[in-house]
């Protein structure tokens, strides 16, 4: 397993994260972001990825692979 903090996405990552949380008025310092890649038996290549994003009282995960911040900017104006 590889876990990744958020201080080790990639830039372009760090940077869209950081533009949902604005959109959201949330701070970076209330937030934690980070990716986990797995062995996976049920994928093409036999890897997941996932994104979790935690806040205090909410949680989520995503499918990295996929528009993953996408649906963090919906999840998070959700909560507005």
């Amino acid at each position: 397993m590889k876990h990744t903090p958020f201080a080790a996405l990639s830039q372009s990552d760090r940077d869209a994260v950081l533009d949902a949380l604005s959109g959201s008025r949330r701070a970076m310092r209330d937030v934690c972001v980070s990716t986990l890649e797995m062995p996976a038996a049920n994928t093409a290549d036999g890897v997941c990825c996932l994104a979790t994003v935690s806040a205090r009282g909410w949680n989520a995960t995503y499918d990295a692979r996929g528009s993953w911040i996408a649906q963090l900017k919906q999840d998070l104006l959700r909560l507005v």
